[in-house]
């Protein structure tokens, strides 16, 4: 069952560009195209803020790669 919480409660957390992101896309409806351009731009916002780039590697991806050279040195030959 859907929770009914505030924005400001549910992204407390985050990056204070996530507020307005949210609060466009609770507008949408599946007819109702997203602004993309405006969400990319808060994305870049955060991105930027964070000292992140899009080249950066992934949480999961930094993982897979301890994981494999683990895997392969523990792999008798």
């Amino acid at each position: 069952m859907k929770k009914d919480i505030e924005l400001d409660e549910l992204l407390e957390n985050c990056p204070v560009e996530m507020i307005p992101f949210a609060e466009h896309i609770s507008t949408l409806n599946y007819y109702i195209r997203p602004d993309y351009a405006f969400l990319h731009n808060l994305l870049d916002q955060v991105m930027s803020a964070g000292g992140i780039r899009f080249s950066d590697p992934y949480d999961w991806e930094k993982n897979a790669t301890v994981s494999r050279e683990t895997a392969v040195s523990a792999t008798p030959v």
